[in-house]
């Protein structure tokens, strides 16, 4: 990650190393302030592999809706490992979509872990 994205990059993010549903899922979610005008600083390996998903593009943005705005994405690389047996890789030519089994507990698994990190690291002001 500091080789692509420099190492002042990690004073700007938060790292996760959690499991749930049998599902790991670790690596570096931006801080709820550090967006970008588009998704290309979000990167996802599954068991490895470099993949774009829909399950966990949207597992995501929904943990972070509630600190975006409107037409800013969250900085992410994130790498999840599931049971081999419960992903197919063979669904676009280039094998850079993937498709799971059972979709509900991998949205679960990375939202309920995206969700908990960001609000375990958000300061809130005392009243």
């Amino acid at each position: 990650m500091v080789s692509v994205y420099g190492a002042s990059i990690i004073s700007d993010c938060y790292y996760i190393d959690i499991i749930k549903n049998g599902i790991r899922i670790n690596g570096y979610l931006g801080k709820q302030y550090f967006t970008k005008g588009n998704r290309s600083y979000q990167t996802v390996f599954v068991n490895g592999r470099h993949v774009v998903n829909q399950t966990v593009s949207s597992a995501i943005a929904n943990a972070y809706s509630s600190y975006m705005m409107k037409r800013q994405y969250p900085f992410y690389v994130l790498n999840i490992t599931v049971p081999s047996e419960t992903v197919d890789v063979n669904v676009h030519p280039a094998k850079l979509e993937v498709k799971f089994s059972n979709e509900k507990p991998v949205f679960e698994a990375i939202y309920h872990s995206v969700k908990t990190a960001l609000e375990e690291n958000t300061t809130r002001p005392e009243i």
